[in-house]
């Protein structure tokens, strides 16, 4: 009896922990709150219910009981946690984050993967991929068929299989192994990669064409090796074609306490971009979701 209840707490918990996270990430927080609740009382000892806790709190701006969702997490152990220390320094104001903990990225985007499609395209309407893909398909060189395609954060695949046809080689990277099962299921891929993104660009021997990556710099924040990355293994002539959360000033980037995740003006991506040898062929704003626009940037290496 007691291994039966054991089985159904756990199935009550993690059915509930999917439902949050996908809640978490269409920004539904009073949902993403309950069923994170939900977890950790049927699952007490779950990190990722309490983690989950001290997250939606954070964006809620309820600083309190992300404390006490943390507090928690030390009781259990994980004091020197990366995402715990994280998390409790932006409870506690001790400044912005430089960047976001690796751990949390992809754990966040290995929940979200199995309906990643289905909550972000089909329900929420998120264009990014496309627009991505369609600001960067006229600067191609016209009549080539033979690019060789970088799609950083690749995701589920969406974007970069949007230019398949003009692509003899089509590389994937994504720190979410979860995330890599999907886009292999596209079977558009020549190759798929585990990697954080920046370190795979100052590490591989690949020369590339074009270099893509949709929603990416949101989770990197200071983007100096995002474009120093780009400069390195892109072909003298090729483009880095990118998607930005916009930063209403001109004061460089900053982070969303809200939103948990990096915001950037239009001169400091200018600027990075001349800083690393780039000359800028477009920015332009246009919506990743309805109602929400971004930064769609393309840049040439000289």
């Amino acid at each position: 009896m007691r291994r039966v209840l054991r089985r159904m707490l756990g199935r009550i918990a993690s059915s509930n922990l999917a439902q949050a996270e996908r809640y978490f990430a269409v920004r539904q927080w009073q949902d993403a709150l309950l069923r994170f609740t939900v977890a950790s009382a049927v699952a007490p000892k779950s990190e990722a219910a309490w983690l989950g806790l001290a997250r939606t709190y954070l964006s809620m701006e309820r600083p309190k009981g992300a404390l006490r969702a943390l507090r928690r997490l030390r009781e259990m152990g994980y004091a020197t946690h990366d995402e715990v220390v994280y998390l409790t320094a932006l409870a506690e104001k001790n400044g912005a984050p430089e960047t976001m903990p690796l751990a949390l990225v992809k754990r966040y985007f290995d929940a979200a993967a199995p309906e990643f499609d289905r909550d972000r395209i089909a329900v929420n309407d998120y264009q990014g991929y496309r627009v991505l893909a369609e600001r960067v398909r006229p600067l191609l060189a016209a009549g080539r068929s033979d690019h060789a395609v970088l799609d950083l954060g690749v995701g589920t695949g969406q974007c970069g299989s949007l230019l398949r046809d003009v692509a003899a080689t089509l590389t994937g990277v994504d720190v979410a192994p979860s995330m890599l099962e999907e886009a292999a299921r596209r079977k558009m891929y020549d190759r798929l990669v585990e990697a954080e993104v920046v370190a795979y660009m100052q590490a591989t021997d690949g020369r590339y064409d074009v270099v893509l990556a949709a929603g990416v710099a949101s989770y990197i924040g200071d983007l100096s090796g995002f474009y120093r990355g780009a400069a390195r293994v892109l072909k003298p002539g090729g483009l880095l074609a990118f998607s930005a959360d916009m930063l209403e000033s001109d004061e460089g980037y900053a982070f969303d306490m809200q939103d948990h995740w990096f915001r950037f003006s239009r001169a400091y991506l200018q600027k990075l971009a001349a800083d690393n040898g780039f000359s800028e062929k477009l920015i332009t704003q246009a919506p990743t979701y309805p109602a929400y626009n971004a930064w769609f940037c393309v840049f040439q290496k000289s």
